[in-house]
């Protein structure tokens, strides 16, 4: 996301009274003041860690309902399984099997996915090959030319010859 400041000033900032999705309430928040441009380039990249607040899934949770209540979005069930099923995913770690196996169990009973239970199972039975495939699949989701070009861009972070701010 690339803003000017005045107009992220014009929105107020992030919501620091939010534990998470405090910055795709400041999206919604420019996205209402200025015409939205995209950009379909990959130009960033993203790292998660265990202890990464996108684990949390109650604070997720309870973050995403307090932005869908501000701005009146009322999800549709299809849209509520899959804002239910992102946020399971980005709890996805090994370490955490448990809690990762307990939330696709809820999902399985809540919205009647069995394949969930099944998820449910392998995650705390098989928790590194439930990551490897999950991880597998996004990658499939990527445009073939995407992997190759940022790959070029990335491989001098991943040599450790640059800062990784």
């Amino acid at each position: 996301m690339v803003a000017e400041s005045a107009l992220v000033r014009e929105a107020g900032g992030f919501d620091e009274s939010l534990s998470n999705a405090e910055d795709w309430d400041l999206w919604i928040r420019l996205a209402q003041r200025a015409q939205l441009a995209i950009v379909d380039r990959p130009l960033l990249a993203y790292r998660r860690w265990p202890q990464a607040k996108s684990t949390n899934l109650r604070g997720m949770t309870t973050s995403f309902d307090t932005v869908l209540s501000r701005y009146g979005a009322l999800p549709s069930p299809e849209h509520d399984y899959a804002r239910a099923r992102y946020l399971t995913q980005q709890g996805a770690h090994p370490g955490k099997r448990l809690r990762w196996s307990a939330a696709y169990l809820c999902l399985a009973v809540r919205h009647r996915r069995p394949v969930d239970g099944l998820r449910a199972v392998a995650a705390l039975g098989w928790p590194n090959a439930m990551q490897r495939i999950q991880h597998d699949r996004a990658r499939r989701r990527i445009p073939p030319g995407w992997i190759d070009e940022v790959e070029r861009w990335l491989a001098p972070y991943r040599q450790g010859g640059m800062a990784s701010g």
